[in-house]
């Protein structure tokens, strides 16, 4: 075990790398002069020249890269060029509000998912089976951003039971996270269906069969336990995904979170906030693979590690 987190993480430091190389790299094809984001747009030349002098602008790319990896280093994500706040800061200060919601989601997706492929496959070929598949088809094919608009539309501009943005109580999360744990159910359901399908038919299934044991006991004893695999594999990819910040979700229900903070450094071509996002986003991806990885053992003792 200790041999294999020490591999995992030598990926993660070599991956890390390569996404400080590309997010570096692509930045710079943005269109514009991020130095207009501190004196606009009548700024005369020699305003716009103090300006990329004073971040290091005027240099060669490769000394800018550099440099930056330099602040890495001492653990420093830059400066943001449109608040002049510490990039870090600016993430933490958003990081819980995007955590409620990926915790929100993932509950939901989870919950739903699990429930829609238990019953898929308890009942293969029946009435429910095909309910559940086209319910879970129907999720995956969905865009998110459309099913938002539709859940406010009916949930509060028809029904008024439900705000439409913003961040308060209870019920301010509800669409939100309906939104962006809709999809995840939907393919949690049809690896669940799937999984569960192909365990019933092993050898241990038939011998518990045979031994008289009740399909209930079969089915939460023996096979479920041996299907989670795939299933945790996807709920911890899709939680990475979430915690990175969900753009298109916390944009359409005016969510505070690190994806609205990452579509902002991206309309201000704010380079340190996009890269701290970008990087924060690939770390949080990776610890949850990581995580996951390892709970591997614990729904299978036969799996091993070295």
């Amino acid at each position: 075990m200790r041999n294999f987190i020490v591999r995992r993480l030598m990926l993660a430091f070599l991956t890390l790398t390569v996404v400080i190389t590309l997010i570096f790299a692509l930045t710079r094809f943005i269109p514009g002069d991020p130095a207009y984001s501190f004196v606009g747009r009548r700024a005369d030349e020699s305003t716009l020249n103090d300006v990329r002098a004073a971040y290091g602008l005027d240099k060669p790319v490769s000394a800018q890269f550099f440099c930056y990896v330099g602040q890495l280093m001492k653990g420093n994500l830059g400066f943001s060029y449109t608040t002049g706040q510490p990039v870090g800061k600016l993430i933490m200060e958003r990081f819980p509000n995007t955590l409620k919601l990926a915790f929100a989601a993932m509950v939901f997706a989870t919950a739903a998912g699990l429930l829609m492929g238990l019953l898929s496959a308890s009942n293969p070929g029946g009435a429910l089976d095909r309910f559940c598949v086209l319910v879970s088809i129907s999720g995956i094919s969905v865009p998110v951003f459309w099913f938002g608009l539709i859940l406010i539309m009916f949930f509060s501009n028809t029904l008024g039971w439900f705000p439409s943005s913003g961040m308060g109580g209870f019920v301010y999360i509800i669409l939100p996270a309906l939104t962006l744990g809709t999809r995840s159910a939907a393919y949690i359901a049809r690896i669940t269906r799937t999984s569960l399908m192909e365990v019933m038919n092993e050898n241990f299934v038939i011998t518990a069969r045979a031994k008289g044991l009740s399909e209930k006991k079969i089915l939460f004893k023996h096979v479920l336990k041996n299907a989670l695999i795939p299933v945790v594999t996807l709920i911890g990819v899709d939680l990475g995904s979430y915690l990175n910040g969900s753009v298109l979700t916390e944009t359409i229900f005016g969510w505070n979170g690190v994806g609205n903070l990452a579509l902002t450094g991206i309309m201000n071509r704010d380079y340190p906030l996009i890269m701290g996002t970008v990087l924060f986003g690939s770390f949080i991806f990776i610890c949850a693979n990581i995580i996951v990885d390892v709970s591997y053992s614990f729904f299978n003792p036969k799996i091993t590690y070295e």
